[in-house]
């Protein structure tokens, strides 16, 4: 399957980009994608981001989909899901509104 990886803000400096198409097997978990960008980018990520032992994001960072934050590590992924890394500038508030206006979110 295929998840797409959308990075926002800050983190695009530290990944490379702002968009990655990401091959995994069906019924990954969020836990087994965050293990895939600790190999692949966790050296990159400050610890103001990046948790290196728990390997998960900390600190600003949200991490979502269209629906919701994402909070429970072990759901499983499905086929061209997105997954949206965010570091938000002012707090947070209203950044669902935001997300609305540019399109991103439903």
């Amino acid at each position: 399957m295929i998840v797409h990886l959308r990075v926002f803000g800050a983190l695009e400096r530290y990944l490379g980009g702002s968009r990655f198409e990401i091959e995994l097997p069906s019924g990954t978990t969020v836990r087994e994608l965050l293990e895939l960008v600790h190999q692949r980018w966790g050296d990159a990520l400050p610890p103001q981001f990046w948790d290196a032992e728990a390997k998960r994001f900390q600190g600003p960072v949200l991490m979502m989909t269209r629906n919701a934050d994402i909070k429970d590590v072990d759901v499983r992924l499905s086929d061209q899901q997105e997954i949206w890394l965010l570091v938000p500038l002012a707090g947070g508030q209203g950044i669902s509104t935001r997300l609305v206006e540019k399109g991103i979110r439903q």
